[in-house]
């Protein structure tokens, strides 16, 4: 199982074909930074593929806050930094993108 980090509010279309090809249900994304943007968005082409693939997404919880997310959409779960680093602890490898 791998972590997959997302930092990005956007990437290339290379680079997000790529993105999606890369992940499998069994791994797991996690959205920081300026990628937790990407959850205003009605419509985000790569997040909508992960959810119909089940894969699961998750999002930093002081990201959320510092954007002024207050209510990501259902199938994103908030993490605290303590569940990150669990997260993280979890997975066999991690790819930073």
């Amino acid at each position: 199982m791998r972590l997959h980090q997302l930092n990005k509010a956007s990437y290339s279309e290379a680079i997000e074909r790529d993105i999606g090809c890369s992940i499998t249900p069994l791994d797991k994304v996690l959205l920081i930074e300026d990628a937790t943007i990407r959850l205003l968005n009605k419509s985000d082409r790569l997040l909508d593929h992960l959810n119909q693939e089940k894969t699961p997404i998750y999002a930093l919880e002081s990201d959320l806050k510092a954007y002024g997310i207050t209510h990501p959409p259902g199938h994103i779960k908030c993490i605290s930094d303590t569940e990150w680093v669990a997260l993280t602890n979890e997975c066999s490898h991690h790819i930073a993108w």
